[in-house]
């Protein structure tokens, strides 16, 4: 399959889940069927099958210290079995900013557990909104601004070509770090 035709089937398949959100928002009650309905699509389409525990784990352990039974509703795993990018997910009408610490709570405990750098990003998100964090101020905790925000009620062409530096296929970390720096240079600037 061509370039051209794999970015074409990406476009078709993330405006898949954008028609599901617009048919079916009114009717998603809780965070679980946000992640049935909303979520799971996404990430099948960004090349992350959720029902391949290689590729996706769900609601994976993520205690630490004191806090026992915490639970990571997703991590990403690239295409060399490695652990990625961290997803928080909430209910659709949830206010993303009210859930920062939950997710960077999970970012410091997988880097700290793990003793490794693995986990590059974290993705805070309701279904509709998706912010990507990563740790480019201090290592091993998420900056306190993301990088980057998709809003699939909102997405432009520049989204696209975005949220394909993360699909499973095209993911290469050097270079959405890279990417992640570029953004967050482009946001200081922008507030200053």
């Amino acid at each position: 399959m061509s370039c051209e035709n794999k970015d074409i089937n990406f476009i078709k398949s993330i405006k898949g889940v954008i028609r599901k959100i617009r048919t079916y928002k009114d009717c998603i009650e809780n965070e679980a069927q946000t992640k049935n309905n909303f979520i799971s699509p996404f990430l099948n389409a960004m090349g992350y099958d959720h029902t391949d525990l290689s590729i996706v784990k769900v609601e994976a352990t993520a205690d630490f210290l004191d806090r026992k039974g915490m639970k990571v509703d997703y991590i990403l795993y690239s295409k060399d079995r490695e652990s990625t990018i961290l997803i928080e997910a909430k209910h659709h009408k949830e206010n993303l900013d009210n859930h920062f610490r939950q997710l960077s709570d999970y970012f410091y405990y997988t880097r700290y557990k793990e003793n490794t750098k693995k986990v590059e990003f974290g993705i805070l998100t309701n279904g509709i909104e998706y912010r990507f964090y990563t740790d480019l101020d201090k290592d091993n905790l998420l900056d306190k601004e993301p990088f980057l925000i998709i809003n699939l009620e909102k997405l432009t062409s520049k989204d696209f070509e975005y949220l394909k530096k993360f699909s499973r296929n095209s993911l290469n970390i050097e270079e959405a770090r890279g990417f992640a720096l570029e953004k967050n240079i482009q946001i200081s600037c922008y507030l200053i």
